[in-house]
């Protein structure tokens, strides 16, 4: 479950990040806004020696709630990038991921609290 240093830590990126005028892509998350997120929260999960930092990034929304991540991580494993699909929603500044798919290792969308093992 979502502790209350992990959302005031997904508020601290979200106001940062407002700083820019990129459009809204769901609640009131920009695309910075959802991929710095959705790195911390990648980073919570396997740890900070997972880099998340200066990857390609895009966030998408049909429907201005319900968002698709495609970006990449670098692991500390001979600095191997991974490219990941994340699915998850936004309510208001607050992101939610609930599948993940790491390509080249899993060949469907899997839990996204099982990503850390």
């Amino acid at each position: 479950m979502i502790n209350r240093k992990t959302i005031l830590l997904s508020t601290l990126l979200i106001l940062l990040s407002g700083c820019d005028n990129s459009p809204i892509v769901a609640g009131v998350m920009t695309n910075d806004s959802i991929c710095n997120t959705a790195g911390f929260l990648i980073r919570k999960e396997l740890g900070q020696n997972v880099k998340t930092a200066g990857l390609q990034c895009k966030a998408s929304s049909d429907d201005g709630v319900n968002v698709l991540i495609k970006s990449h991580y670098r692991t500390p494993i001979n600095s191997q990038v991974l490219k990941y699909t994340a699915k998850g929603f936004v309510k208001g500044d607050t992101l939610t991921l609930k599948a993940i798919k790491v390509h080249g290792i899993d060949d469907n969308f899997q839990p996204f609290t099982s990503l850390g093992g």
